[in-house]
């Protein structure tokens, strides 16, 4: 079975006895054959023998996955383990969150052997045992966080633990985003940035999916969510023949690529809308030295280098030269015909080329026309 984006939510395994066949495994998930499972969450489901969030004696593979507030009650000492997950088969957590879990004897988060890789476990306690978060050997794939360790063994030189795991800094199991709810790292949190700093072959996403990029800031957070890195890049757009902001002249679209001034991947590539003051602000932009690269719907494109640093940080344009209606990136006679076909029309009369109006204005003049004369023949940045 594959289960994805997914919520077990307040689900009860509670039997009728405290012996086994009785004691009820597995509130969320009983699992015997091959589950494999994620960007899903369990919270506050309980059971009275084994597993409240899940229970596995067979293959297990969960990755970008929660569990939150899930607990193994039970008064007999042979029963009440692994409050987020009882493993007894093979298991494997990546980029996992394991956080708030209860059980009344050992593993308060997991119990059993497990194979862990950037996976989150902390904050769990067990009623009788303490508050150990794994009880069990861990086979260690690097970059962990077990908040207490010790009941677990197998730990690595990259994984994070006990004094080394604070200051954990986590939110509430809310909806940040996203088909299933998940739990914030807070700015301060060990786990931003605590990943392998050469990520690779997990998931572009977080739990939440689409939108919200498995990487920021040059480095995987360990667990199911990725930190946005609060910074921000104010755009502003120096554009041609506009008159005084702010004005409705000012809203045009503009397509935004920042790329690493070292070479790589763009960090940001997109459709951006201006205000009325030509100002384009981009949320959760990474610092370093970057290239920049402005390219309006009609306007040729520019490239800078720029610097961002934490927190606030605001650039300007060079012109962006209009009078490219064809989307070439070049002025040529072709953006010379879409204005002569449209020349003298406004908004509302038929033939009328939004493509032409240059200036914003609303109407095709002598004025889009001598934008366009003073770049033809130029090429945009590529």
């Amino acid at each position: 079975m594959t289960i994805n984006t997914s919520t077990f939510d307040h689900n009860n395994a509670l039997g009728v006895s405290d012996v086994p066949g009785g004691g009820g495994w597995g509130g969320g998930v009983a699992n015997d054959g091959v589950l494999t499972l994620s960007q899903s969450t369990f919270v506050g489901n309980t059971a009275k023998g084994n597993g409240a969030g899940l229970y596995n004696t067979g293959t297990l593979t969960v990755s970008n996955s929660t569990f939150n507030n899930n607990g193994s009650i039970n008064g007999s000492v042979s029963f009440g383990f692994g409050g987020g997950l009882y493993n007894s088969g093979s298991a494997t957590l990546s980029s996992t969150t394991m956080f708030g879990n209860l059980a009344s004897n050992s593993g308060g988060g997991i119990k059993g052997d497990v194979t862990l890789a950037n996976t989150l476990v902390a904050g769990n306690s067990s009623v009788n045992t303490g508050s150990d978060d794994i009880s069990g050997a861990v086979t260690s794939q690097g970059y962990n966080l077990v908040g207490n360790s010790t009941g677990a063994t197998g730990l690595g030189a990259t994984d994070l633990k006990d004094a080394a795991a604070i200051p954990l800094t986590l939110g509430p199991l809310a909806n940040n985003g996203g088909p299933t709810q998940t739990i914030a790292l807070i700015t301060g949190s060990t786990a931003i940035n605590g990943g392998d700093p050469a990520y690779g072959g997990l998931p572009a996403y977080d739990q939440r999916g689409v939108g919200f990029p498995r990487v920021r800031g040059g480095r995987i957070d360990i667990g199911a969510y990725e930190a946005p890195l609060g910074n921000t890049l104010d755009i502003q757009l120096t554009l041609q023949g506009r008159p005084a902001a702010p004005n409705d002249a000012y809203v045009v679209t503009v397509h935004v690529t920042l790329s690493p001034a070292a070479g790589g991947s763009p960090v940001v590539s997109g459709d951006y809308a201006s205000d009325t003051s030509g100002h384009v602000v981009i949320a959760d932009v990474p610092t370093g030295d970057f290239s920049l690269t402005v390219k309006g719907t009609r306007t040729l494109a520019t490239t800078q280098s720029v610097t961002l640093v934490t927190g606030s940080n605001s650039v300007v344009t060079p012109a962006l030269k209009e009078g490219d209606a064809d989307g070439s990136n070049g002025v040529t006679i072709a953006d010379f015909s879409i204005l002569a076909e449209s020349f003298g029309l406004s908004d509302g009369q038929i033939g009328f080329d939004a493509r032409a109006d240059f200036n914003g204005d609303e109407q095709v003049t002598i004025a889009d026309f001598s934008l366009l004369a003073t770049s033809f023949g130029q090429q945009g940045a590529p």
